[in-house]
């Protein structure tokens, strides 16, 4: 680990990950907070104190007030489990319309997938606000693993992860310190297990992660993510912001803790929270309003083929596309109201240089329908390209085979079931677009 103040170079590094969505917000406990008498409380700490109350006096004596997990622990034992979810629950409730500047300045960046350690609402309602409402999901460290659980986020409808449970499934919830161990052994052993878009997003090799509000005393917290996040550190870059602890003994255990994590740098910070996400947010609206436009007057239009249920997707793509300069075409991107949309969607078919088809069990079991009709079009098209120019790609996010899989298979297949090959598609797409280029001139 290498511990340094947040210097320029660093914070250019982070905005530029950022920028090119690929960072993954890891928001921890302490990032979720409440004015109390003119400071900032992290939420966490306010419920343990309100617990700690109802707690006999004999044994409060020997608890920390602001330790949620050991307060809850003594609460649970003299008042029972229902006793707490019930307290739990009733406390979240009162909050679930709240916000927090924190999380307004982190909802105006573009994170498509974010992890929170903390069941309240607040970054989900600063989302809401931004017009980017979230696809929300949760992990049940006592139950079984959903089955609808969103595949995949976007810049618009950002996937937001409670990794500890959420206030409207009390019993997910881990409160107390037995829960911790349970929630641990669970996770790590998988029983349950993380859905795979959850796994495929934190194992990405082109990710960076911002851990934002862990704090030095939540160091299993940073155990667990880093079991889960898998090797991903080895090729990406994590940017851990840790704000100056009162306790100069806890800081340096802290730093010891970590010294052999080499792949982290732990970034000290000395501002409150508040500053540091004003400054992230300020440097990233510079960033953009100076960065020229990525999308090159000559450079390849995309035509984006799917399912309605992969429409999340769809859109993952779409913006991956116009990151690296691509035109894209995406139906509920593209097509306005009142424009005539079978004739704009066959226009743009013959127009495209590449038609992309995203190959999923929802495309496999659905009934003809204009889906088809659009690749039916492709292959019309496809006879105007040479074979060794192919105009239609089959992209598989999911396994699967199609009736025409035989007809699409005679050129080039792309597997994206895994996200992070995704860089490796658009490389290809640029070089036949530039041997397509070249042998026309």
């Amino acid at each position: 680990m290498n511990e340094c103040k947040l210097d320029d170079e660093n914070f250019e590094q982070l905005i530029f990950a950022i920028r090119r969505k690929k960072c993954i917000l890891m928001l921890g406990p302490d990032a979720s907070v409440e004015q109390v008498n003119g400071t900032s409380q992290p939420l966490n700490e306010i419920l343990a104190y309100e617990l700690a109350q109802k707690i006999r006096p004999d044994s409060r004596k020997d608890i920390n007030p602001s330790n949620l997990t050991e307060v809850s622990q003594y609460y649970q034992m003299e008042h029972g489990r229902n006793a707490l979810e019930i307290f739990v629950e009733s406390f979240y409730r009162k909050r679930q319309s709240s916000v927090s500047e924190i999380h307004q300045n982190l909802a105006s960046l573009p994170f498509d997938f974010a992890v929170t350690a903390s069941p309240d609402n607040l970054f989900a309602n600063a989302l809401k606000e931004k017009d980017k409402p979230p696809k929300i999901s949760a992990y049940n460290f006592k139950g079984k693993r959903s089955d609808n659980e969103p595949v995949i986020g976007t810049e618009q409808n950002p996937l937001l992860f409670h990794l500890y449970g959420t206030a409207d499934e009390p019993e997910s919830l881990v409160m107390t310190e037995n829960d911790l161990l349970d929630f641990l052994v669970s996770v790590i052993s998988k029983a349950p297990g993380l859905s795979a878009s959850i796994t495929n997003e934190l194992n990405s090799d082109d990710k960076n992660f911002l851990f934002f509000g862990f704090g030095f005393k939540h160091w299993y917290l940073r155990i667990l993510l880093h079991v889960l996040a898998g090797n991903s550190h080895k090729k990406s870059r994590s940017f851990a912001l840790e704000f100056m602890p009162e306790n100069p003994h806890e800081y340096k255990s802290a730093i010891l803790f970590f010294k052999n994590h080499n792949n982290c740098k732990i970034h000290i910070f000395h501002d409150e929270p508040i500053e540091f996400t004003r400054k992230l947010k300020t440097e990233y609206d510079k960033s953009m309003s100076c960065a020229p436009s990525i999308q090159e007057q000559d450079s390849p239009s995309v035509f984006i083929c799917h399912a309605k249920a992969d429409e999340p997707h769809a859109e993952w793509l779409f913006d991956e596309f116009s990151r690296s300069g691509f035109k894209p075409f995406m139906e509920n991107r593209i097509i306005e109201a009142g424009e005539n949309r079978n004739r704009r969607i066959e226009k743009a078919i013959k127009e495209s240089d590449f038609f992309i088809v995203l190959k999923s069990k929802a495309l496999e079991n659905r009934s003809p329908d204009y889906v088809h009709k659009e690749i039916r079009l492709a292959l019309d098209r496809q006879n105007y390209f040479t074979p060794d120019a192919p105009f239609i790609i089959p992209v598989k996010i999911e396994n699967c085979e199609l009736d025409w899989d035989e007809e699409l298979g005679i050129w080039w297949d792309s597997d994206l079931t895994n996200k992070a090959n995704v860089g490796k598609l658009i490389s290809t797409i640029k070089r036949h677009y530039a041997r397509r280029k070249k042998a026309r001139s």
